[in-house]
C-alpha cells in the first residue's frame, strides 16, 4: 500500500514557493550564495490562554491558506512508507528533504527520500533530485545525476563536506547510508 506524507507534502509545496520566487540571477559558483529558500520563513508560536476555547482558536487559524502548487511547478513524489502490516517503526519515521542548489544556477533544487519495504532488495522505490528550472518548475533530474539510491531512507543532509563550494547530499538509510558528492560540472554527482 503506498500513502503519501499530507504534511511533508504541504511543508514541500509550502517551501517550493518560496524556492522557486527566491533564485537569484547570478553567474553558478560566484559568491554570496543564493538565499535559502528558508531565509524570509517566520514561525510564529501560539499559545492559548486558558480562558480562550478551541473555537476562538479555529477561527484565527481558519483564515491560513495553503496551495497545491505542485502539479504548476511539475513537481511529482509520493512516499512509500513501506507499511506492509509489520509495524516496524521506520514505517513511521522516514522520509525526509533537502533544499540544495546542486547544479549552482542560483535557484534551489530539491531531493526526496523514498521508504519502500524495509526488508526487502528488489523493485524498491528510489529517491529523487528535482531540478530548479528558472525558479518555475521542477525537473526529474535523478538519473542525468547518477543518483540511484534503492535503499529505505530515514533523512538527508545537505552541506559541501569538502569544501569545494558546491553541495552535497548525504542520505540515512536503514541499513547503509550513502553520500551523494557534488562533482561540480552542474549535472552529476558521484556515489561514495
Amino acid at each position: 500500500m503506498t500513502t503519501s506524507c499530507p504534511r511533508l507534502l504541504l511543508c514541500c509545496l509550502a517551501l517550493t514557493l518560496a524556492a522557486c520566487d527566491r533564485g537569484s540571477n547570478s553567474a553558478p559558483n560566484s559568491n554570496p550564495a543564493p538565499a535559502s529558500p528558508f531565509a524570509n520563513a517566520r514561525v510564529k508560536s501560539v499559545v492559548r490562554p486558558k480562558s480562550e476555547s478551541r473555537n476562538a482558536v479555529n477561527e484565527r487559524t481558519a483564515s491560513l491558506q495553503f496551495f497545491d502548487i505542485a502539479s504548476e511547478r511539475e513537481l511529482e513524489h509520493v512516499y512509500d512508507n513501506g507499511m506492509r502490516g509489520t509495524n516496524l517503526m521506520v514505517e513511521a519515521t522516514g522520509g525526509g528533504a533537502g533544499w540544495l542548489d546542486f547544479d549552482g544556477d542560483g535557484h534551489w533544487g530539491l531531493y526526496l527520500n523514498q521508504g519502500g519495504d524495509p526488508a526487502g532488495e528488489a523493485d524498491q522505490p528510489l529517491d529523487q533530485l528535482f531540478r530548479n528550472v528558472d525558479g518555475k518548475r521542477f525537473e526529474a533530474v535523478t538519473g542525468a545525476a547518477r543518483i540511484y539510491e534503492p535503499r529505505y531512507a530515514q533523512g538527508v543532509a545537505v552541506g559541501d563536506f569538502d569544501s569545494d563550494g558546491f553541495d552535497d547530499i548525504y542520505v540515512t538509510n536503514v541499513g547503509r547510508n550513502t553520500l551523494f558528492h557534488n562533482n561540480g560540472d552542474g549535472h552529476s554527482m558521484t556515489s561514495r
